[in-house]
């Protein structure tokens, strides 16, 4: 059975990202390259993971912290990093932090649970993932007056009522199986790169025709829809993918967005055209995608606050002896 390395650095856009699977060891400090280190992601590894965070002292300038640890653990001595400005958790559950210490957190990826709402009162947050958020409706969201990209999945509320107040919102991704209406998206005239997904209950999307800015848009639902009339005055859209199933089958219209160079969708019957031909049809008449617009639609937060997003293909690997 094949081991994995217990030390690798993995490139970013930001810099390199040292990657701690199981517990430090002094030895690792002096390892080529950890001195360029701007962030640190642990992970367990055959039941063995580092007990406190105190090694970090090697590191008191990373931007970065990353857990993919699945069990309480105490994240405390973060807050003595005061050069952080994301941090992604796999979960926090019975584990508390008080985000409102980290006065220049950009982008967080947070598993929720309700002593975690001091997520809300960061209000320089760029970038925002909420995974499984239990409140009663949007409210809260409005604080996040600085957000850009906001990832929503899982979640209980079932309106967009704050997101009007969201006024430099540019990526917006939700997952919220009570969600009964778009409309508000209506007023966030901002957005450029939009998925929705597990929001069954919609039924209408006209909503995305006033979209203006809208550049690629995802929506992972299968439910029918009359149409895709609401994509025609969408000058500016780039790709399109979608589950929906068009009842009256004429997704030729979508060859009226003027700029539109991928779409991707299920061939059905009564389509008039495959997706195999329209795809050749844009090909051959449309500028292609830049590899920023692929990474734009592919990232959540790229462009925003990534730290996910890899610069290369190889990752450092320091194997444990």
């Amino acid at each position: 059975m094949p081991t994995l390395p217990q030390l690798s650095i993995r490139p970013t856009p930001h810099g390199p990202v040292l990657c701690l699977n199981g517990k430090w060891r002094k030895e690792f400090a002096q390892l080529p390259g950890v001195d360029k280190i701007v962030g640190v992601e642990v992970s367990s590894f055959k039941d063995e993971h580092e007990p406190n965070l105190e090694f970090l002292q090697e590191f008191p300038a990373i931007r970065y912290f990353g857990s993919l640890y699945s069990f309480p653990f105490d994240y405390s001595y973060l807050y003595r990093i005061h050069t952080l400005n994301s941090l992604k958790f796999l979960t926090l559950r019975l584990s508390s932090l008080d985000f409102r210490r980290f006065p220049n957190l950009e982008s967080a990826v947070v598993p929720w649970h309700s002593a975690l709402a001091s997520i809300f009162d960061c209000h320089q947050l760029k970038a925002l993932s909420l995974l499984g958020c239990r409140e009663k409706t949007s409210r809260r969201l409005a604080q996040l007056s600085s957000i850009e990209a906001l990832k929503l999945k899982d979640c209980s509320f079932g309106d967009l009522d704050a997101f009007p107040e969201m006024a430099r919102l540019r990526k917006l991704q939700i997952g919220l199986p009570r969600l009964m209406s778009l409309e508000p998206l209506s007023k966030c005239t901002r957005i450029e790169w939009l998925w929705v997904s597990q929001c069954g209950k919609i039924a209408n999307y006209d909503v995305f025709g006033r979209l203006g800015r809208l550049r690629g848009l995802m929506i992972d639902t299968e439910r029918k829809t009359p149409n895709l009339e609401f994509v025609e005055p969408l000058s500016q859209m780039r790709l399109f993918n979608f589950s929906l199933a068009v009842q009256d089958g004429k997704l030729r219209r979508l060859l009226k967005c003027p700029l539109l160079a991928s779409a991707h969708f299920a061939d059905r019957e009564n389509y008039d055209i495959s997706r195999e031909e329209l795809n050749g049809i844009l090909s051959s008449t449309r500028p292609p995608l830049s590899c920023e617009e692929d990474l734009c639609f592919r990232s959540f937060s790229h462009g925003i606050s990534d730290w996910q997003v890899f610069t290369g293909p190889e990752l450092t690997v320091f194997k444990s002896k």
